[in-house]
């Protein structure tokens, strides 16, 4: 290893150990002929047999190979390579900031979502541009300490040392490698790494940054995060848990598309889903958020959804509502597959363009709420006359003498149902103020 104070390839001065790891060690030196610039050099450290000696040769070949014809903001760019006295150095920009696992044990509590949304879609970008390569490019090891958050909150993923290019004709990978907890299984020697599997690795980053937990104490094991930590939304635990799905199919299909759900704040898009270990539901809901379009409020409408439990344990589930009008068949279950049907019947409701209500599927585990919204179609009083200019109108008429109660009247008459019911006490006061108007003209009051 190098020492501090030497010179390496007489030009950058090492002046301190950055960090160091089982295939490699980084140095912060100064480069003597730009001035004194800071540099990150990196040192592959030789151990192992022969044979394990020249595979780590090969993987820091192909790093430098890799970061040297990259362009990205949430990546650093590499300035030099070379050989010297048998080790092998890449020089790359140095990142200032700190990375998130020294981040997270400094905190005193759980990060804030938007902070982590903010993250992640940084990282869905760098991932997406090095999957957008040609061949693309698979990182294979995120983890908080290989993220860099700079001072003006930038995110920058570091540590390309396991990253490899993407062969089609391969069916699985060579080696296992990757961090246990973080890896997704298919790095585990079950086939042939790819783009989801490194969002694979961002939802487990995303999750321990999340809920605290590290997912190396129990690797593939995940509870639906809001659980730990409450002030998650539903939409985050939605996201996260999709790209931690055992099965590669089953994830985001791309990191464009992990980074759109993140980006959704305040609506549900995907499926809710449960931790997928032995112990947990894994619920798949067909309609996440069920949406009725209503052309009349006094008509009923009925819509099926299906619940289906994928996880390893039974499933017993009970479900209720927080509206009168909002009814569900049956309230209670016992498959792991069922259709379930939801009602609503808005007569006797006070008239609106939009009803909201959720239906609650409650577990041994959690509770899963899904939305309940009812659109209701605009009638011409509410799209052409503000219903406030309508009640002026009718209290005008009655000012008028003589004609004005049966000038009222027949305005009522002309209304629809619905706007006759809107517009009643206003109507009414109006032929009160009308009749009240018309006696004082003709002297008798």
């Amino acid at each position: 290893m190098a020492v501090v104070g030497e010179t390496l390839h007489e030009r950058y001065l090492i002046s301190k150990i950055l960090g160091e790891g089982g295939m490699s060690c980084v140095y912060l030196a100064a480069d003597g002929r730009l001035g004194g610039k800071c540099w990150a050099v990196k040192e592959m450290t030789p151990s192992g047999t022969p044979e394990e000696q020249a595979e780590m040769k090969c993987q820091f070949d192909r790093e430098a190979e890799i970061l040297c014809r990259l362009n990205h903001p949430n990546l650093p760019r590499v300035a030099d390579h070379f050989q010297e006295e048998g080790r092998n150095y890449l020089v790359m920009e140095y990142v200032e900031g700190e990375t998130l696992f020294d981040l997270l044990e400094k905190a005193a509590g759980f990060l804030a979502e938007e902070t982590l949304r903010d993250w992640g879609v940084q990282l869905c970008e760098a991932l997406d541009y090095l999957h957008r390569q040609s061949p693309p490019i698979i990182y294979r090891d995120i983890k908080p300490k290989n993220i860099i958050l700079m001072p003006d909150g930038k995110i920058k993923l570091i540590d390309f040392g396991i990253a490899r290019l993407f062969d089609l004709q391969k069916i699985s990978d060579t080696i296992i490698i990757g961090t246990p907890g973080f890896a997704s299984p298919e790095q585990y020697g079950r086939g042939q790494t790819d783009a989801r599997s490194d969002i694979y690795s961002l939802g487990a980053t995303l999750y321990n940054l999340a809920t605290r937990i590290d997912p190396s104490d129990k690797p593939f094991c995940f509870s639906v995060p809001s659980t730990i930590n409450p002030e998650l939304s539903n939409s985050f635990d939605n996201a996260i848990l999709k790209a931690l799905n055992l099965r590669a199919r089953d994830r985001f299909l791309s990191a464009s598309e992990f980074r759109e759900a993140l980006s959704l704040r305040h609506t549900t898009v995907l499926p809710y889903l449960a931790a997928p270990d032995e112990s947990s539901l894994c619920l798949e809901i067909s309609d996440s958020h069920v949406i009725f379009e209503l052309d009349d409020q006094a008509r009923p409408a009925e819509k099926m959804i299906t619940i289906r439990n994928t996880g390893r344990k039974s499933l017993k589930a009970s479900l209720s509502t927080n509206r009168t009008w909002l009814k569900v068949q049956p309230d209670y279950f016992e498959e792991n597959q069922q259709k379930v049907n939801v009602a609503v019947d808005l007569r006797g409701e006070k008239r609106a363009l939009k009803h909201r209500g959720k239906l609650v599927i409650e577990t041994e585990e959690r509770q899963f709420p899904i939305q309940v919204t009812v659109n209701i179609k605009p009638t011409v009083w509410d799209t052409v006359v503000p219903r406030a200019a309508v009640s002026t109108f009718l209290i005008g008429q009655a000012l008028v003498p003589m004609a004005a109660p049966f000038s009222v009247a027949y305005t009522y008459m002309l209304f629809d149902p619905e706007e006759k019911a809107v517009q009643k006490k206003p109507a009414y006061a109006a032929v009160i103020v009308a009749i009240l108007s018309t006696l004082h003209f003709v002297g008798l009051i």
